[in-house]
């Protein structure tokens, strides 16, 4: 495994849940563990498999923040965009499809990138394969779905 993701799990669809100093969910969605272990909580959208308040009371413990953050999408903004680690939906309704998701991972070139929002509601596994193999060399491509396993 990559050492800039290490402690992160993809659990379900866009359901991220990353441990390092703090534990950070990002859409908890189909999630079947009652960790109540969140310190943090962002949610991109309103979305049923991003906004379950279901599943928030799984992860959510007294203290938790839960921050509103947005869509990925190939915008100019997002173009502009550098960092080290990206976790990119892949689905193709409601989010970019693979061919998108390669172009935008391309453009901003991430050392790391990780599909996500696939094979599970929208997209299909080999979606990611597609995606993969789309990228430029020097970006690498972990596949962390667990697809409710």
């Amino acid at each position: 495994m990559n050492q800039l993701t290490e402690g992160i799990r993809v659990i379900y669809q866009s359901t991220i849940r990353m441990e390092r100093e703090q534990v950070i969910y990002f859409d908890p969605y189909g999630v079947k563990e009652h960790a109540q272990d969140a310190d943090i909580i962002f949610i991109t959208h309103d979305h049923y498999d991003h906004f379950s308040p279901e599943d928030f009371a799984k992860v959510r413990k007294a203290d938790t923040k839960i921050i509103i953050a947005g869509d990925t999408d190939v915008t100019k903004e997002n173009q502009m965009l550098k960092c080290d680690a990206a976790f990119l939906p892949i689905g193709g309704t409601y989010t970019m499809n693979a061919k998108e998701a390669a172009k935008l991972a391309n453009i901003i070139h991430p050392q790391v990138v990780a599909p996500i929002h696939y094979g599970c509601i929208v997209g299909e596994p080999k979606d990611a394969d597609v995606f993969e193999k789309m990228l430029e060399p020097g970006i690498a491509c972990i596949k962390l779905m667990e697809f409710g396993e």
